[in-house]
């Protein structure tokens, strides 16, 4: 992994590692096809600090151990030809999905996070349900469908584990992976939508 805070101009070289890694590696963030829609949770807004360096000491990775550190982040957004004076305070957000467990009997719950882009004029805070597009492997937020959880009667549901996660079960003395994933009933009924548990 490149550890950089910055995009420099670079030799062609470089360049290529971090096309790469936007293409195929942890820039990419999400392996949805491009156009789809999906909804999320607003876990967190990045400051534009949080954005040009990669290290978000506000948010806590995983089970709040430790912060998250993302050091592709900036760069992979000049990738994707978001000009540099977009990349303000509250442009790029933490979108959640699910929680889900390596082991479901360990405790250890872990929360599947992907960065968006915020375009400007709209605004979002933490707790928002929103709306979001995948272009390019990236996310970007369209609008918020709900002030929070409770507005838009959503939920984390509990999704079928499968044959495999239920023979690891028996195997297993910690019990296989788990997972639950956001739930909105409303956006359900609409034409169009459909749920896929993640």
């Amino acid at each position: 992994m490149i550890a950089l805070s910055r995009c420099p101009r670079a030799s062609l070289s470089i360049f290529i590692s971090l096309a790469i890694l936007a293409q195929f590696g942890c820039a990419t963030v999400t392996a949805i096809p491009d156009g789809t829609r999906t909804l999320r949770e607003v876990a967190h807004v990045l400051s534009q600090q949080d954005i040009q360096t990669g290290n978000i000491q506000s948010y806590k990775d995983n089970h709040g151990r430790e912060p998250l550190s993302w050091p592709w982040l900036y760069c992979s957004l000049l990738i994707r030809n978001i000009p540099k004076e977009d990349l303000r305070d509250g442009s790029v957000v933490l979108l959640r999905a699910q929680f889900y467990r390596h082991n479901v009997l360990s405790g250890i719950v872990r929360h599947q996070i992907h960065p968006a882009f915020v375009p400007e004029g709209r605004l979002v805070v933490a707790g928002n349900i929103v709306e979001a597009e995948v272009t390019g492997g990236f996310l970007a937020v369209l609008e918020v469908r709900y002030d929070n959880l409770d507005e838009g009667s959503c939920e984390y549901r509990i999704g079928d584990r499968g044959s495999i996660g239920n023979a690891l079960d028996s195997i297993n003395p910690i019990g296989g992976p788990g997972a639950t994933s956001l739930y909105c009933p409303e956006i359900d009924k609409r034409a169009g939508w459909r749920t896929k548990m993640v």
